[in-house]
């Protein structure tokens, strides 16, 4: 009695969970409201805190998948152990499936009433509703372990697609100091504000934007501009944060600070154009949705031929809806594969859009070329010698730690110069350096400190420059005692492997655009060094992104390859981005792909996985589908049952599952589809 007591009890709390589920589903939309911030921090609280939101929702669905798999081994076992032992637990196997489906049930009525639009959940929900009512419990069980194994599966997916994508900001210092009435004190980071005077040391990041008022600085700007030299800045000059101060001491009026500065508003517009809440809809899923309608029309058309247990092991027969859960299979081993060949992928679906890409765009500085520029001509006047020259400016330079100086130094040290030590040291910060080595005064920078130390320049010196100046080469003047013995032409530096890259891209019918902020010249001989024919040159940061939509409008699936916060609206804006470890953290988080080795090589190789990955979900399909014809045809001409068909269902899901899983078995599974196909 109490048996059937707690039976009944458990009924009417199933029926009623039921009911208030279809009545939930089927109410009408709430209208929306605009969200109202009364002020930017509430803005921006609610862009930090949007990543810990999600991860908090895919948690608490996460426990609710990891319950239901349990309830479905359970029932399952109830179900079994009822048909042999105790009739009753079948009934209470049966009430337990309706529960653990009501999130199942819930999603169905929803697609019909509130999406209208037809979902997979849809014949799921009619497949164990008519394997509980036929009294195929075990089978209705084992439907369910399948559902809820696919949504785990797709929740992994999802959540190793989005990680590392909030990371923006590289870190500013806790504290910093300002100059107050003629001292120096130190103040929280988060106190600082318009009107102080920053005080900058060299080494540290600029804590703010703002104007230098004393002193003078070489100024990396990499995070901002993308470019590799560094700037000098002196009084007068504008200065933004999160750049790094290298040599030198600036004091600084402050003009924006915190939230308000440039490198802050980037990041805003990035947070708003990132879309943290949406689901990512597989592959899988799409496809399953699309055989929902033919399903349905096949299975209540066949009821006058094959009866109501026809019908419902024709709703049962769809196996596309296991496809949901060999995609995510798929997605996860190409993503284990890649991981092992130097590629990170943050977003899953850059494997379905790269197999369609056919223009890459890359940005010139820092892509193609490195940070570090390599050393060119040397032009000798006043009977100096190239050692020479090279010698003395790598002394000069020595200590210093710019990629100039390092690049000076490692060419003497190729040509195995001695490098003299320096007797005494004067380095004025944004113009050069001025050094004593035995009584003899050498001086090493730029025009402008050459210029200021009132040294006659020789004959010839003009069209070196302006040549220089067309071929996007920068020269350093190099003087001894008031004289100038030298030039060096500092050229950016062609990565290694660039040529090559470009090259396998080609044989993959890929075209191939150079965007560059340098001018047309320079840009047009590194183009045609690399076998490049497709250039924009002066390109302004912000309209690298317009270009990248011109050439969408155009009709072409546009690949950025990028570096630098300037192309990180570029990276949004491009079908599929990638980037370079190594690169500006925003450049980093902001592509969808991130080549680990901070080389190009790996470029190539990242195009013949997405190509492999995009055959192996086709293989995967036809690996699912084709015990799905079978069944299909078994339940119309051999009188299949709902057992048979979801036998057939889980001989779906296994060669689909190793089919899906194939390139963790053989990793040489991507290759031979290398080539992209015009269309």
């Amino acid at each position: 009695m109490f048996f059937e007591t707690c039976l009944i009890a458990g009924a009417v709390y199933c029926v009623n969970k039921l009911v208030e589920s279809v009545k939930e589903a089927m109410e009408p939309p709430k209208s929306e409201k605009k969200a109202v911030c009364d002020s930017e921090d509430e803005i921006k609280s609610s862009s930090r805190n949007e990543v810990l939101v999600f991860e908090k929702e895919q948690a608490a669905y996460g426990k609710l998948v990891d319950r239901n798999i349990k309830l479905c081994f359970l029932f399952s076992g109830m179900a079994v152990t009822g048909k042999l032992v105790y009739y009753p637990l079948t009934i209470l196997s049966a009430l337990g499936m309706l529960y653990s489906a009501i999130p199942l049930f819930e999603r169905g009525i929803r697609a019909v009433f509130k999406e209208k639009r037809p979902r997979i959940e849809i014949l799921d929900t009619f497949a164990i509703l008519f394997s509980v009512s036929l009294g195929y419990i075990t089978a209705g069980a084992f439907m369910g372990i399948i559902y809820w194994y696919a949504q785990k599966l797709r929740i992994k997916t999802e959540t190793s697609s989005r990680q590392n994508l909030m990371s923006i900001f590289e870190k500013q210092p806790d504290r910093v100091w300002i100059l107050q009435e003629g001292v120096e004190i130190e103040i929280p980071f988060n106190s600082l504000e318009a009107g102080n005077i920053s005080v900058i040391n060299a080494g540290e990041p600029v804590p703010a934007d703002g104007i230098v008022v004393h002193g003078e600085g070489v100024i990396d700007q990499h995070i901002l501009t993308g470019e590799s030299q560094p700037v000098e800045k002196s009084v007068g000059d504008t200065v933004f944060a999160s750049t790094i101060l290298l040599a030198g001491r600036i004091e600084v009026k402050v003009e924006t600070a915190g939230d308000d500065t440039i490198a802050a508003k980037i990041c805003g517009i990035l947070r708003n154009t990132a879309d943290f809440t949406a689901a990512i809809e597989s592959t899988g899923q799409e496809i399953a949705d699309a055989s929902v309608v033919p399903s349905l029309v096949m299975s209540i058309g066949a009821f006058p031929f094959v009866g109501m247990e026809g019908m419902a092991a024709l709703f049962s027969s769809n196996s596309l809806s296991s496809f949901r859960m060999a995609a995510p299979i798929c997605i996860l081993n190409y993503l284990n594969l890649a991981s092992k060949n130097g590629i990170l992928i943050k977003d899953g679906r850059s494997f379905q859009l790269l197999p369609t890409v056919d223009t890459v765009v890359f940005d010139k500085t820092g892509t193609l070329t490195k940070e570090q520029p390599s050393i060119g001509k040397i032009h000798c006047f006043n009977g100096a010698k190239e050692e020479e020259v090279l010698t003395l400016a790598a002394a000069a330079e020595n200590r210093q730690a710019h990629p100039i100086a390092a690049a000076i130094i490692e060419a003497a040290r190729e040509r195995k110069l001695d490098i003299p030590y320096i007797d005494t040291a004067s380095y004025e910060v944004g113009y050069g350096i001025s050094v004593r080595i035995k009584e003899r005064l050498i001086q090493v920078g730029s025009e402008r400190f050459i210029s200021q130390k009132g040294i006659p320049l020789p004959r010839g010196i003009e069209a070196i420059r302006d040549q220089s100046y067309e071929l996007g080469v920068s020269l350093l003047y190099v003087s001894s005692d008031d004289a100038l013995i030298g030039l060096i032409e500092m050229h950016p530096t062609i990565r290694p492997e660039s040529i090559e890259v470009i090259r396998k891209l080609k044989e993959r019918n890929i075209r191939i655009v150079i965007i560059s902020g340098d001018h047309e010249k320079p840009t047009r001989a590194m183009a045609k060094k690399l076998g490049i024919d497709e250039f924009f040159a002066e390109i302004l940061p912000r309209d690298k992104a317009r270009l990248v939509e011109k050439l969408q409008d155009a009709g072409r699936k546009v690949c950025f390859v990028g570096d630098g916060i300037n192309d990180s609206i570029a990276l949004k804006t491009a079908n599929v981005s990638v980037s370079l470890r190594g690169a500006s953290t925003v450049a980093t988080d902001s592509a969808q792909i991130v080549l680990m080795d901070e080389s190009l090589e790996k470029l190539p190789q990242l195009f013949d996985i997405a190509y492999g990955f995009q055959n192996n979900m086709k293989d995967t399909f036809f690996a699912v589908s084709g015990p799905m014809i079978f069944c299909i045809g078994g339940v119309l001409y051999a009188h299949f049952t709902i057992l048979s068909t979801v036998v057939l269902y889980g001989v779906s899901l296994a060669s689909g599952s190793i089919v899906a899983a194939r390139p963790f078995f053989n990793g040489k599974a991507l290759l031979g589809f290398n080539k992209r196909k015009d269309p």
